[in-house]
């Protein structure tokens, strides 16, 4: 199951740089940046 999930993520991965043009650095730096945006939200709200 877990091997399906990742292989699925990947693929999503790939299809999103591909339409955005966006580089591996750039979509980690993303999902830093939304995570960070996360927990600050959270750390607001509780």
């Amino acid at each position: 199951m877990s091997k399906r999930l990742i292989r699925a993520h990947k693929k999503l991965i790939i299809k999103i740089q591909q339409k955005t043009g966006l580089s591996d650095y750039q979509i980690l730096w993303l999902a830093f940046a939304k995570g960070l945006i996360a927990g600050i939200l959270l750390a607001i709200l509780f």
